[in-house]
């Protein structure tokens, strides 16, 4: 027997051995450290704490709950497969605090998995694109997860309705609800009872079936502690004012025109506080409406929220405007975006810092301001060259007097 060559062999397996052997040295070091300072150097910048490109995760057990009490919790995509074949969803169930689900068409696999795996810190769920034929199946699932989810976003792609009185009763702690359907969710066959927690819903219908007035009364009496709200498809703009009925306190508002339906927008920015109830910031892109929109919502919000509008961004390619409007006085009003005109708005706006001016019809006396503000700091006028060069006279006088005011 060669007793070198064995000695080597044994010095081999030991420095194998020691190689092989793992210091669980995160256990050893004070959890403030360990959150702080160690865990964050393993990631990638703000890259979402996926597992599957985490391997840290999967060197101990203790190393898992660090990481997962450093983030609160994990994130997890179930990436493109639809087989329910997610071994390591199933491994930190207990762990996952958001679950993005790209796909759930076939079977049941995903309804099963909430309802025989403990998910006890999973607070947001989202599924991208819907087509499962179980549909009670799955919504029945959710009560697995009832205690803890408070996000939840599904893009329903199939023909057959997510029925919302069900979703809502599984899921009574929702803050926030973000759901496409091929309807409109009949929120009028709710009880008539409250869910205080829900502070957003977004609802959009993929088939053109119209958001009546008749649902916003039925949200508006359901909801009472909305800051969120986003619609589409809405029938006509008077569905802006109806919403500022049931939730003053909103303060932002988005009203954009897309196709023959609107879509409305609204969330409370920052809390009222001093300044009062009443919108800061409003943006109407409805290109050429029917109609005189000037008659109606559009001059209505410019009236009530004359006094604490910040920030105005109109689109509205209207032809007639109603003249009590050049009455309205803007005194809070900093930043102004508007198409073809409305000069009368830098006029009744003494605190104007910012005027953007946008030109899709050639320009003229009555479309270019005649005032400049006197705190007006930054001016921007885009214009279509390929239209009439129009009244250069005016925008001549208006550079002039842009230029004695600097």
């Amino acid at each position: 027997m060669d007793m070198d060559y064995d000695t080597l062999q044994r010095a081999k397996m030991d420095a194998e051995q020691h190689q092989n052997t793992r210091i669980d040295f995160i256990s050893q070091l004070p959890l403030d450290i360990v959150i702080t300072t160690l865990i964050p150097l393993f990631l990638d910048g703000d890259k979402p704490l996926n597992s599957l490109e985490f391997p840290y995760l999967h060197v101990s057990k203790i190393w898992r709950e660090r990481i997962a009490k450093c983030f609160g919790g994990l994130y997890f995509e179930t990436g493109d497969g639809d087989d329910g074949n997610l071994p390591q969803v199933v491994q930190l169930a207990r762990h996952i605090k958001t679950l993005d689900v790209e796909r759930y068409s076939k079977g049941t696999w995903l309804a099963d998995l909430l309802r025989n795996h403990d998910f006890c810190s999973l607070q947001e769920l989202d599924i991208y694109n819907f087509t499962a034929k179980r549909v009670k199946h799955f919504t029945a699932s959710l009560k697995s997860v009832s205690s803890t989810l408070t996000h939840f976003t599904i893009a329903n792609d199939s023909e057959t309705m997510l029925p919302i009185s069900a979703i809502l009763a599984n899921c009574p702690n929702l803050v926030s609800l973000d759901i496409k359907q091929p309807g409109v969710a009949d929120f009028t066959s709710l009880p008539m009872r409250s869910w205080p927690k829900l502070t957003e819903l977004m609802m959009f219908s993929r088939s053109g079936t119209i958001i009546t007035c008749d649902h916003i009364h039925a949200i508006g009496k359901r909801f009472p502690s909305l800051k969120h709200l986003r619609l589409y498809p809405c029938r006509d703009m008077h569905a802006a004012s109806v919403i500022l009925d049931y939730y003053p306190w909103m303060n932002d508002l988005f009203f954009l025109k897309a196709g023959c339906e609107f879509a409305i927008t609204y969330f409370q920015d920052e809390e009222p506080g001093s300044k009062g109830i009443g919108l800061r910031d409003i943006c109407i892109h409805v290109g050429y409406p029917k109609g005189d929109p000037w008659r109606n919502v559009s001059y209505i919000l410019l009236r009530q929220h004359r006094e604490t509008l910040e920030c105005i961004d109109m689109k509205v390619n209207a032809c007639n405007e109603d003249e009590k409007i050049y009455c309205i006085g803007f005194p809070c009003l900093k930043k102004l975006c508007i198409t073809n005109g409305k000069g009368w708005i830098p006029r009744n706006a003494p605190m104007l810092e910012e005027l953007e001016i946008t030109y899709n019809t050639p320009a003229s006396v009555s479309t270019v301001p005649d005032t400049v503000p006197p705190k007006l700091k930054k001016l921007k006028v885009h214009m279509d060259l390929s239209l009439p060069i129009g009244d250069n006279a005016s925008f001549e006088r208006y550079l002039h007097q842009l230029a004695q005011h600097s």
